[in-house]
């Protein structure tokens, strides 16, 4: 039992090592691609020191496997080059044995992490991305609410519009639509429902456009949202005037700059939906016509995570496993960053082919740490004394 605990405490305090420096890492690397990309935004210093934490905390449990795979490289390392290993063996536990506590460590690790950390890390995702719409040039963000309304936003000439609907289709066909404009200084000026909309490529030819929204942007095709059978408030017009009635209007046609393509990319960010919410949200997806497939191998991929940990913690410490002293050591470091670097790149192989439904996602999912634990265990067999 006191082994036990041995090897558990090197091990978190190897992982604290590396999670520490990924940390600094990723701070600064982020702190580098903020400011080149969202400088011209008017972000102050700490705003993009606070846009930077929110966004390493992601950035880390993306490469959690390969952080415990080098935390067990190096744990393994300082039990052979202080000449631990030896004497653990001589007490009769073997290789498997010694890597398997930490192995167990990092399916706790990993239970935690999809349970506990990832609903924290996706809400920190989602306030990053909010905070970078927000200021963003063209201010247009997509979101699905709790319970099920989608909701759009843009900014055009500094007014906001914002868009609200119960049920879309692909992204181009909206169902019981509600718009709210603000002006700049968030004064409601208009609201508008009608029951169905749809996103077009081009409005020129439409009788129901306004030249104004044409000339607003300036541009060749003009998209737009296309409103039936609406009925319109004006509220400056009915400024004071409470209760007054709407006006009816047959067609109409809003500029805008949202696309359906521009709708799917905003909807497939499974980062920033928490793991509890997944299984609603893929329905909520299928419902609406959308893909669910990046949500379906997040929603996997996660499951799988525990197996996937305690597997890489296998790879990373099998080869260093028998050095109790320098020789040969550097090729078998070596040699075991390379297998780590193909075991991440067999996993993204897997997730690009798993998104494409290529092959079945739960395969795309589930494959790589099965792959991984059986090379893991074939090395250590290898490797073991008989």
């Amino acid at each position: 039992m006191t082994l036990t605990a041995y090897l558990i405490q090197r091990f978190l305090l190897a992982l604290a090592g590396v999670l520490g420096g990924m940390f600094v890492l990723q701070f600064l690397i982020g702190i580098e691609l903020h400011l080149s990309s969202y400088g011209d935004l008017k972000f102050s210093p700490l705003e993009i020191i606070g846009l930077t934490l929110l966004k390493a905390p992601e950035s880390i449990y993306v490469f959690l496997p390969s952080i415990v795979a080098f935390a067990a490289l190096w744990t393994s390392l300082r039990l052979a080059s202080t000449s631990e290993m030896p004497v653990i063996r001589t007490f009769g536990k073997s290789g498997f044995s010694t890597l398997a506590v930490p192995a167990l460590v990092a399916t706790v690790i990993g239970i935690v992490a999809v349970t506990a950390v990832n609903p924290v890390i996706s809400a920190m995702s989602k306030k990053h991305r909010d905070l970078v719409f927000r200021d963003s040039g063209d201010g247009t963000q997509i979101f699905i609410q709790e319970d099920g309304l989608i909701w759009l936003r843009q900014v055009i000439d500094n007014q906001q519009t914002v868009i609200r609907s119960s049920n879309t289709t692909g992204g181009r066909l909206f169902e019981d639509v509600h718009v709210f404009m603000f002006d700049s200084v968030g004064q409601p000026t208009k609201r508008i429902h009608s029951l169905t909309g749809e996103l077009v490529e081009d409005t020129r030819n439409r009788e129901d456009v306004s030249r104004s929204a044409s000339a607003r942007f300036g541009q060749d095709p003009v998209p737009g949202l296309c409103l039936k059978d609406l009925r319109v408030w004006n509220h400056l017009a009915e400024k004071g005037m409470v209760g007054a009635p709407p006006i009816r209007v047959a067609a109409e046609c809003l500029a805008t700059r949202l696309t359906p393509e521009q709708i799917r990319e905003s909807l497939d960010q499974p980062n920033t939906v928490s793991f509890w919410k997944l299984l609603s949200m893929i329905d909520r997806l299928e419902e609406a016509g959308f893909s669910s497939a990046k949500h379906r191998f997040h929603l996997q991929s996660e499951l799988a995570k525990p197996l996937l940990l305690a597997s890489m913690v296998l790879l990373g410490g099998t080869l260093a496993l028998r050095q109790n002293r320098f020789v040969n050591l550097p090729l078998n470091v070596t040699l075991t960053f390379v297998v780590i670097l193909a075991a991440v790149i067999l996993g993204n192989l897997a997730q690009f082919l798993g998104e494409r439904e290529d092959i079945p996602v739960a395969l795309a999912a589930w494959l790589p740490p099965l792959i991984v634990s059986l090379v893991s265990l074939g090395g250590l067999l290898y490797l073991e004394d008989g």
